[in-house]
C-alpha cells in the first residue's frame, strides 16, 4: 500500500490572517529598480495575495523581498495570476528556493 505523500504542513494550505511586509521589486529603465511595500496575506506553498501599494497586471512577473522577523532575507519571484475586485492580486511562485519556501512557513 503507497503511503500517503508529506508536503510542508505549514504551507500546505494558504495561511489565512497571517501577513507579512514585502518590498516588490521593478526593474525600471535608467532607474535601476523601483521599491514599493505591500502586504503580503494567504500564504500557501503555491504562491500568495499581495495587497496595497501598487496594482500590477495580470501576468506580471515580479521579485519580491521578504524581510521576516528574524532579520532573515528572502527574494522570490512571482507571476500575478489574478486580481480580486478589492485589488487584491493573487501571485504564484515562479521561483522560490526550498529552503526559503520553509523559512516562509515557518514565519507565518
Amino acid at each position: 500500500m503507497d503511503s500517503p505523500q508529506k508536503s510542508s504542513p505549514a504551507l500546505a494550505e494558504p495561511v489565512l490572517g497571517a501577513a507579512l511586509e514585502v518590498a516588490v521589486v521593478i526593474p525600471s529603465a535608467g532607474q535601476g529598480a523601483v521599491y514599493d511595500m505591500v502586504a503580503a496575506r494567504d500564504l500557501g506553498a503555491d504562491g500568495l495575495t499581495l495587497v496595497g501599494g501598487l496594482l500590477l497586471e495580470k501576468g506580471e512577473e515580479v521579485t519580491l523581498e521578504f524581510r521576516l522577523p528574524d532579520r532573515t532575507a528572502i527574494r522570490a519571484r512571482v507571476r500575478i495570476i489574478g486580481i480580486g475586485p478589492d485589488a487584491a492580486m493573487r501571485a504564484a511562485f515562479v521561483g522560490l528556493d526550498e529552503t526559503d519556501r520553509q523559512r516562509l512557513g515557518r514565519a507565518t
